[in-house]
């Protein structure tokens, strides 16, 4: 057994057997299918990067996750500002903790780097996750806030917010609601929303955004918890609709759905999606990241696509990306703790 089977196990063994059991699996797999991805990690850098970086995107493709990762790529190589590719590699599995333990246990390799937000910081305040993404991973940037909406089928009999709570106080678990992952930011939304409205749902995991959507337009749910760059499209195109948004104001996106304040709950979430390279990166490593990503927050074509994408533009550096992420997870242990969730 190699060092990093050794570590995967000894992170495994801090989980509930529940949880182990599935990340073990789940684990070994991504170890066997990917044994050579991270060969040669970290080395002496005359001028970095000086060979391929990979994005790790730790869900299935078409995703939000995804979608960003592979915009970073296209973008950056477009504008050059890098003179080495950027591939991605998709590695899901228990919401998302396989593809984030595999950057984790890179330690000092400049060359992988993730996608990460809320999801994870969720995972990290429930106990969820091996990997604490202040000393287990190293925070890079934070690119995008995106809005968070409740979504039903275009022909769904649901034409509004309350025609779902109204329902759900009849009859509790009534109403199915779709979100990608248990754990992951969906649920936020959902367990949010049914405190706030005083219902609770009949939650209903997928292993990814796409899978939810794909739900929701088969009908095989009700309701859908989503985040609106994954959503915008199908919205536009008239597939589904948007019930209620999480942000403070309407947005410009969507100005016919109203926000959950306007509807009476005083709540409003939003989505960080950020990024995070292996702990025991190098300063000036860590620095060029973050000057990457402040260039492509100006960058046209990127603009283009966060305002398209229905998201905030949001550029923070390091440094204030580390800062925004301990004061999100003080957010979601308040909330969760108000809910009942946790103590």
């Amino acid at each position: 057994m190699d060092d990093f089977q050794n570590d995967a196990a000894r992170r495994l063994a801090g989980l509930s057997p529940n949880r182990r059991q599935v990340l073990k699996g789940s684990m070994i797999a991504g170890i066997a299918a990917g044994s050579g991805l991270f060969a040669g990690s970290a080395e002496a850098l005359d001028a970095f990067p000086s060979k391929p970086i990979t994005i790790l995107v730790p869900w299935g493709p078409g995703g939000g996750p995804s979608q960003i990762s592979d915009a970073v790529a296209k973008i950056s190589a477009q504008a050059k500002y890098l003179s080495q590719p950027m591939t991605l590699d998709h590695r899901p599995g228990a919401s998302g903790l396989i593809g984030t333990a595999l950057v984790s246990d890179r330690k000092g390799d400049p060359y992988v780097f993730m996608p990460g937000g809320g999801a994870l910081l969720l995972q990290a305040v429930l106990g969820e996750s091996p990997v604490d993404p202040l000393t287990g991973l190293t925070p890079l940037a934070l690119s995008t806030l995106d809005s968070s909406v409740v979504i039903a089928a275009a022909n769904s009999p649901y034409n509004t917010l309350a025609d779902v709570t109204a329902e759900l106080k009849k009859k509790p678990r009534s109403v199915t609601m779709a979100g990608a992952g248990g754990s992951g930011w969906d649920s936020v939304v959902a367990n949010t929303l049914g405190a706030a409205a005083g219902v609770e749902f009949n939650q209903i995991p997928f292993a990814s955004g796409a899978e939810v959507q794909a739900a929701v337009l088969g009908g095989q749910v009700a309701v859908g918890s989503r985040q609106l760059s994954n959503a915008q499209e199908l919205i536009s195109a008239g597939q589904i609709k948007a019930l209620a948004i999480f942000d403070a104001e309407r947005n410009p996106s969507l100005p016919d759905v109203p926000t959950m304040k306007e509807l009476g709950y005083d709540v409003v979430l939003n989505l960080a999606r950020g990024w995070f390279g292996p702990p025991g990166l190098k300063d000036e490593e860590v620095q060029w990241y973050g000057e990457l990503f402040k260039k492509l927050s100006t960058n046209g074509t990127w603009v283009d696509y966060v305002q398209k994408s229905g998201s905030q533009n949001k550029y923070l550096g390091p440094a204030e990306w580390r800062g925004f992420i301990q004061q999100t997870m003080q957010t979601i242990q308040r909330i969760y703790k108000q809910i009942g969730l946790i103590k």
